[in-house]
């Protein structure tokens, strides 16, 4: 029975402050005991929280829930608990209401449908036993009787009493479905001992350089193993605009106090070193050493003898699905606009954040190319036969160390903004800032970011490794020029 406003009835067996999961499901089992309970909830609608778990469709169990996935001051509270309400009776609960439902990962339970049905369920059961939940109940005042024992809730314009009371009322999470440190306030009245509260089953945030590094695997998601102190999670991990998430992040972050470290395991099927060899932030692609043996090597195709139409599978992980797989049919093969005078493969494959660095194949599974980024909708991946002769000989061209923008000055003039400067780097020691203009080299003019990374491969490059630069900088009032010795990257000696 669910009512609004006041009552007549203010005498009960049991009182609960709270109808949220615990509440409910503490008033239920109260009530099937004989006891007459009431429930008073300040929100309007009962198991707020619950209808927002697992994206809205409610993880309402864990097939493997053991005492030691809970964290206590009291560890054999949990024990205590899970024996005698096991995930089992939750799931015939669930079952016998005609709930469909399906196992996510790791014994994960979520509705098919919505986190609705588990409320309705609740409220349902309630009734059933006659519990009566009172909505639009804020709660002014408790107190107890000295003498009798019996506590006294004022709420509203009402007052009720009962011989139990059960403070359900939720933690400090999610202030805006509503949550609020009352609970706590209740317990500093009467005594009772609270532990010192922090964070816990929460993102973790990063700020400066580490989320700069980190900001293009937005969207990203994968399996590792995250540990702190003695405890390690095996979960996924996800990367986002503001640091990182996941299962495996909100777990562990539980267990974390400042100063400690929280490592992670980015593969947890083998323990693996590799060290960055050579990288082409052109190419977008890199080398690494890895010290193990017994992995399973691609097959690679001949990428020349691709043709337009030709079928092509790619693979990859995107948005944290494993291994997933699209097809298409090759849309074009040659240079890009912009990105100098490599050879690309242009496809109608469908990619998402987690497809960079996989496989481009072909009808046969041998791999013609990496899959790096989305142009114009078409996935755009470097030729397989690029890849294998950048394997052979490491990066190719001479190195600046800038990241660029093409930008349009006054009376048309052509030019790259710098964006980002690479400490260490030849435009670093020339030095070069951030907010230049280049302009031109050796006295031509720039007309598009192709000439830049042809004069880096060389094309138009004879002076042994030194270019003159052409820039404006600060009021763009004056064409400044600089002579740069560029470097060329070194593969690490095998």
């Amino acid at each position: 029975m669910i009512e609004v406003g006041t009552v007549n009835q203010h005498s009960f067996d049991v009182l609960i402050l709270g109808a949220g999961a615990a509440g409910l499901m503490a008033a239920i089992e109260a009530a099937r005991r004989g006891r007459r309970v009431a429930v008073l909830e300040r929100a309007g609608r009962p198991g707020k929280k619950i209808l927002i778990s697992g994206g809205g469709r409610a993880n309402f169990t864990n097939l493997h829930t053991r005492p030691d996935n809970f964290l206590s001051a009291n560890p054999h509270f949990a024990k205590s608990a899970l024996a005698r309400y096991t995930p089992a009776e939750f799931i015939r609960l669930v079952e016998r209401h005609g709930i469909a439902y399906h196992e996510k990962t790791l014994g994960q339970l979520f509705c098919d449908g919505s986190a609705q049905q588990i409320v309705d369920m609740l409220m349902s059961e309630c009734a059933d036993a006659a519990v009566r939940v009172l909505l639009s109940t804020a709660v002014r005042e408790v107190r107890r009787n000295d003498s009798s024992g019996a506590f006294t809730v004022d709420a509203g314009k009402d007052t009720y009493t009962a011989p139990a009371l059960i403070v359900a009322t939720g933690g400090l999470s999610i202030p805006k479905i509503g949550a609020t440190g009352f609970g706590y306030d209740i317990a500093r009245q009467f005594g009772v001992a609270i532990e010192t509260c922090c964070p816990a089953l929460v993102p973790l945030t990063l700020s400066g350089a580490e989320q700069t590094y980190f900001a293009d695997l937005t969207g990203v998601s994968a399996p590792v193993i995250a540990s702190c102190g003695k405890r390690s999670l095996r979960e996924k991990m996800l990367f986002t605009h503001r640091g990182l998430s996941g299962p495996a992040i909100l777990q562990i972050s539980s267990y974390w106090k400042q100063p400690e470290a929280i490592r992670i395991d980015w593969s947890p099927e083998w323990p693996l070193l590799a060290p960055l060899r050579v990288a082409d932030a052109r190419r977008d692609l890199a080398t690494l050493k890895v010290e193990a043996g017994g992995l399973p090597a691609a097959t690679f195709g001949d990428s020349n003898a691709l043709r337009v139409g030709e079928l092509v599978m790619a693979i990859g992980n995107p948005m944290g699905f494993i291994g997933a797989l699209t097809t298409g049919v090759v849309h074009a093969l040659g240079s890009l606009a912009g990105f100098g005078r490599q050879s690309w493969v242009l496809a109608d494959v469908r990619l998402a954040p987690g497809n960079s660095g996989g496989p481009l194949a072909d009808a046969h599974g041998r791999v013609i190319g990496i899959n790096t980024m989305i142009v114009n909708g078409l996935g755009a991946a470097v030729p397989g036969n690029a890849v294998t002769a950048f394997l052979r000989r490491g990066a190719s061209g001479f190195s600046l160390g800038v990241t660029v923008q093409p930008v349009r000055l006054e009376g048309r003039r052509f030019g790259l903004l710098v964006l980002k400067v690479e400490p260490g780097s030849p435009a670093a020691a020339a030095p070069l800032w951030t907010g230049d203009v280049l302009t031109g080299a050796g006295g031509r003019p720039f007309r598009s970011v192709d000439d830049l990374h042809l004069l880096l491969d060389g094309v138009l490059n004879d002076a042994g490794g030194v270019i003159h630069l052409q820039f404006l900088r600060g009021d763009r009032a004056a064409t400044r020029e600089v002579a740069i010795r560029l470097a060329r990257p070194v593969a690490e000696a095998a």
